[in-house]
């Protein structure tokens, strides 16, 4: 008895059984369903990064109009953010 099954019909003209066309989706599903917790990840870090740097953007804006005066220095920040 052999443990492999060929089947002789889908050989002849590379014709796919539905079974081995149905295998071949799920292995493609799997392969993307691997791949998402990555994308995820690379998704959650770039947004992350991006924050950060529109919080220092704000910053700069803020020493910016409390240095030319156009803004008061709020709760005596000024000092201890920007310089």
């Amino acid at each position: 008895m052999s443990l492999y099954c060929i089947d002789t019909e889908a050989l002849e003209g590379n014709k796919m059984s539905k079974v081995q066309k149905h295998n071949r989706k799920v292995l493609w599903s799997d392969r993307a369903f691997l791949l998402l917790p990555f994308l995820v990840m690379g998704i959650v870090l770039w947004s992350g990064g991006e924050g950060q740097k529109e919080l220092q953007a704000e910053q700069a804006h803020y020493c910016d109009m409390v240095e030319s005066g156009a803004w008061p220095d709020y709760k005596d920040t000024y000092d201890e953010s920007c310089k």
